[in-house]
């Protein structure tokens, strides 16, 4: 009621929608997303097209760094972070962990070097991959042929974690064996 006495006209539906985000405020989303280097699994690529930004990030860090990206383009209209999380989450295969089999020995070792170093590492680091790509399609044939053929058998394990046994007492360390 108003001070006259009057009831007031019903209000409900003539709110605006703060709700409706403007599309051109979802693009800058989108692309300060993309800014971000992202990097295939190394071993799992096979099996999915999700790709990974380093584990030192997250989306509230991501956020900071798009509203210092909003300062710097003068980009007045911004995100809210739970819109900026939603646009992440819904429009963008990404994940922030690499995944536990990620890197063998050889290619972290590539991945770390200095630009001139990988230079001189290039040949063995091309010949690396060559061979774990032929490894993979003879895998993968056997695998075909061990299921056209009964009389063939095809055995694959899994030779990527090294887990230490407990030492005894007569080493000076634990051992190591393949798991």
């Amino acid at each position: 009621m108003n001070s006259a006495g009057y009831i007031k006209e019903d209000q409900r539906g003539k709110a605006c929608k703060n709700s409706m985000l403007d599309e051109s405020v979802k693009q800058s989303v989108r692309n300060h997303i993309m800014l971000f280097e992202t990097i295939d699994s190394h071993y799992c690529r096979q099996k999915t097209e999700r790709k990974y930004l380093p584990p030192t990030l997250n989306v509230c860090k991501m956020y900071a760094l798009y509203e210092e990206f909003c300062l710097d383009n003068n980009i007045e209209r911004r995100a809210t972070e739970s819109m900026y999380r939603h646009i992440f989450t819904t429009e963008f295969n990404i994940s922030f962990f690499l995944p536990k089999k990620d890197l063998c020995d050889v290619c972290h070792s590539y991945e770390n070097r200095l630009t001139d170093e990988k230079v001189r590492m290039e040949q063995a680091y091309q010949q690396h991959i060559e061979n774990k790509n032929l490894a993979r399609s003879l895998k993968n044939a056997d695998k075909e042929k061990a299921k056209a053929n009964p009389s063939f058998c095809a055995a694959v394990f899994d030779l990527q974690q090294v887990l230490p046994v407990p030492k005894t007492a007569r080493q000076r360390s634990a051992s190591p064996i393949i798991n």
